[in-house]
């Protein structure tokens, strides 16, 4: 039986990050990756536009991305001694060409909270070397994004068996999307999705940082709506951010499941507990661990592949004229 003012499930959309794709990335760790993509894109940088700066790989003094990622400290002490901060031959220091990234991303990312409008981070590469005045050929800049990205890859994960639920669902004629909030290139997540095998389920993907709208904002969502074909009332969104997500769902009309994660779920998480002394607009639906547990719910609010299931194994009438 379907809620009131909703009707049967025919599109599941979903967030990428820590729903689909568990990056488990909390704030010292998301320095450290960011310290350690900017490493590779600075090496990049300099072995294409001079010969290796120093303090970069194949340079007179090897600091690799993971030495600097690992021990900061030493590496600027040999970047120091190399180039005094000043870089060889006009070329930057990759202390000066960090500062310049995270200051650039800093912002943007507080104007992004302040507007309600996204960003990528391709933006923030192409306007650090501008302003270190570092020429980019014409496909530098996707090569850039794919090196940046790396170090979050390689540090991600997905739950066993989300293949299998992600096929079960397009077989039984479920459409199914990704609405991301994200600053990284739509190309990168899309190129991430593809080697873990999963870009061919999602037809439809809504990255913020290619269409600037963000999560809660209803806009994202109806993009992603108005992509698969489907109502608000016989769609539902599954997430791990109460207000991005959740909210942002129920407020445009979708039915909401809950996947908490160990770095987004709120303080004092418990199920029991929290879940009740939200408002109302932040409660789901329905609460699952792993989305292996997705196909359990979907039977609970009206699936149109149950309801058809069910009504495949009905016995036919029988006739005793």
């Amino acid at each position: 039986m379907t809620e009131k003012g909703f009707g049967m499930i025919d599109a599941v959309l979903f967030d990428l990050g820590d729903t689909i794709i568990n990056f488990g990335v909390g704030r010292r760790e998301a320095e450290f990756l960011f310290r350690k993509g900017a490493r590779l894109t600075y090496d990049y940088l300099a072995a294409r536009q001079h010969p290796l700066a120093p303090g970069s790989a194949g340079g007179s003094v090897g600091v690799n991305a993971d030495t600097e990622a690992q021990n900061p400290r030493q590496s600027r002490g040999l970047t120091a001694k190399c180039n005094c901060l000043g870089g060889t031959g006009g070329f930057p220091s990759f202390e000066r060409y960090f500062k310049v990234n995270y200051r650039l991303m800093s912002r943007a990312y507080m104007w992004s909270k302040l507007i309600r409008r996204d960003f990528s981070y391709a933006d923030i590469l192409y306007r650090a070397a501008k302003k270190l005045k570092l020429s980019l050929a014409e496909d530098d800049l996707q090569q850039l994004s794919a090196l940046w990205y790396q170090p979050i890859h390689e540090a991600s994960h997905i739950d066993p068996d989300v293949t299998h639920v992600l096929s079960d669902l397009r077989q039984a004629g479920t459409k199914l999307a990704i609405v991301s909030n994200t600053l990284v290139p739509p190309e990168c997540l899309d190129a991430h999705l593809a080697r873990e095998g999963l870009l061919e389920f999602f037809p439809v993907r809504i990255y913020s940082s290619m269409v600037r709208y963000r999560k809660p904002h209803p806009r994202i969502f109806q993009l992603a709506l108005e992509q698969v074909g489907v109502p608000a009332n016989r769609a539902l969104f599954i997430g791990d951010l109460l207000i991005a997500d959740i909210a942002g769902a129920k407020r445009a009309g979708m039915r909401t499941i809950w996947k908490p994660s160990l770095h987004t779920a709120p303080p004092l998480f418990h199920p029991s507990f929290s879940l009740f002394r939200r408002s109302h607009r932040h409660r789901p639906d329905f609460t699952i661990f792993r989305v292996t547990e997705l196909p359990s719910v979907l039977h609970l609010c009206g699936w149109r592949a149950a309801r058809e299931e069910v009504r495949s194994q009905k016995p036919e009438a029988r006739s005793f004229e």
